[in-house]
C-alpha cells in the first residue's frame, strides 16, 4: 500500500465536525424527547392527584348534602362538624390521606402535591398546588362592597346582612359536567397567573399585582408548569386538560359559564 492511500483511510477535520455536529443534533432530540415525556408524566401524575380529590369532595359532598366553604370562619348558623377551616380539611376526610401543613416538606407521593410544581412563597413555604373552585369574581382594585364579595362557585355565598359565606348546596350546581370543582392552584386574568393558594378563581380587570418582581415569578411559572394547560376536574368527576387563554382570557359565554354553580356567563363581572 502506498503513503497516499494511507493518508486515505482517516476522516478529515472537516468530516469529523460534521460527525460532530450530527450527533450533537441527535443528542439535543433526544433530550427533548426525554424532556417532553417526562413532562407528560408529570401531568398524568397531576391528573391522578386531581381525581382522588374530586372522588373525595364527591364523598363529602354526598354525605352532608353541600360542598365545603373555601375558607370556613365559624360563624354561620349551618356550619357544622363536617367543615374543617380550609375546604382541603374537609376533602380530606374523604382521603386516606389528610392535606398537609405548608410549613411541612412535600411528599412526591402525595395526592396534595402536583410533581410539577416547587415554587415557594416569600417565607419560604411551599405554595399549594390545588384551588377550590369559588367562581368568577372582581378584582380588589373594582369591588364594590358588599356586592362584590358575591361567590358564584362552590366555595360559598355570602349571607347578606350576616357577614358569612353559606355552604353551596348539591341542587344549586344547574350543570355538573360544565362546572369546574378543583383545579391546578391559579387565579389570575388574561394578562397574570398567580400560582399558589388554595382557591381556583377567575379575575375581572387587573391591578399592580403583575407588575411586582414576584408577580412576573408566579405567573411565568405558572404557565410554564404544564406547558401553558391546567388539569382541572368537573363536578360530575371528569377531567380536562384546560389552555390557560381559555380559563384566564376567554371572555366568551361558554367559557365564564364553567366558573358559576348556576351556569350563567355573569358578564357583569367583567364590566368596569
Amino acid at each position: 500500500m502506498s503513503a497516499s492511500d494511507s493518508r486515505n483511510l482517516g476522516f478529515t477535520l472537516i468530516e469529523l465536525l460534521g460527525v460532530l455536529a450530527i450527533v450533537g443534533v441527535l443528542a439535543g432530540l433526544s433530550l427533548a424527547a426525554i424532556s417532553q415525556a417526562s413532562s407528560k408524566a408529570r401531568a398524568i401524575r397531576c391528573s391522578a392527584n386531581l381525581r382522588q380529590l374530586s372522588l373525595g369532595l364527591s364523598q363529602v359532598t354526598a354525605e352532608v348534602g353541600h360542598f365545603p366553604l373555601f375558607q370556613n370562619t365559624q360563624q354561620g348558623p349551618v356550619l357544622g362538624a363536617e367543615h374543617g377551616s380550609l375546604w382541603k380539611d374537609a376533602v380530606g376526610k374523604g382521603l386516606s390521606q389528610p392535606p398537609r401543613s405548608r410549613n411541612e416538606a412535600p411528599k412526591s407521593d402525595g395526592v396534595w402535591n402536583c410533581p410539577s410544581f416547587r415554587m415557594r412563597d416569600e417565607e419560604g413555604r411551599l405554595h399549594d398546588s390545588y384551588g377550590f373552585n369559588t367562581g368568577f369574581e372582581k378584582s380588589y382594585s373594582n369591588r364594590s362592597y358588599p356586592e362584590d364579595l358575591k361567590r358564584f362557585g362552590l366555595g360559598g355565598h355570602w349571607e347578606a346582612g350576616g357577614d358569612w359565606f353559606e355552604p353551596v348546596r348539591e341542587s344549586e350546581v344547574v350543570a355538573p359536567s360544565a362546572t369546574y370543582s378543583i383545579g391546578d392552584g391559579f387565579r389570575g386574568w388574561s394578562d397574570f397567573i398567580s400560582v399558589g393558594g388554595s382557591q381556583f378563581a377567575r379575575i375581572a380587570g387587573t391591578n399592580t399585582l403583575g407588575a411586582w418582581p414576584e408577580g412576573r415569578a408566579r405567573d411565568r411559572s405558572a404557565r410554564a408548569r404544564h406547558r401553558g394547560f391546567a388539569n382541572v376536574a368537573f363536578v360530575d368527576g371528569h377531567l380536562e386538560s384546560i389552555a390557560l387563554k381559555t380559563l384566564f382570557s376567554d371572555t366568551s359565554e361558554n367559557a365564564l359559564r364553567r366558573w358559576s354553580r348556576d351556569h350563567d356567563p355573569h358578564l357583569e363581572r367583567i364590566s368596569p
